[in-house]
């Protein structure tokens, strides 16, 4: 799906670099050019955003804690 239609980039696009490290719109608009024409998609690429990295974190093991 076509998350910003000024620059052609689409949801894939946008998992693809979150998978690959970014973790802000700065890093995401820097690499997929996404916000940065008329910027009506920009809610919707944080929000992505914030959903991926939420779903990444759950998918991690807790800390180990130690005995003191």
């Amino acid at each position: 799906m076509y998350v910003c239609i000024c620059n052609a980039v689409t949801d894939t696009d946008i998992n693809r670099e979150i998978d690959a490290g970014a973790v802000t719109l700065e890093q995401l608009r820097t690499k997929l050019n996404v916000a940065s024409s008329c910027g009506r998609c920009s809610v919707t690429v944080i929000e992505r955003l914030h959903a991926r990295l939420e779903h990444a974190l759950s998918q991690m093991d807790p800390p180990i804690a130690h005995a003191s």
